[in-house]
């Protein structure tokens, strides 16, 4: 996210996800997030899926 410059909600928008989701994984709120979502944001990102969270 931030290799691309990316804002959580700006990067949500893109990815046509809900930032407060991004947001509740980010402050801990939200353990996980689903696989559908990570393929959204991963694809927002311009990055595979498995590099997201290195």
């Amino acid at each position: 996210m931030t290799t691309h410059h990316l804002r959580a909600t700006e990067w949500a928008k893109k990815a046509g996800v809900p930032a407060s989701q991004v947001y509740a994984f980010l402050t801990g709120r939200l353990r996980a997030l689903p696989d559908d979502v990570i393929q959204k944001l991963a694809s927002a990102a311009q990055v595979r899926p498995e590099d997201m969270f290195r």
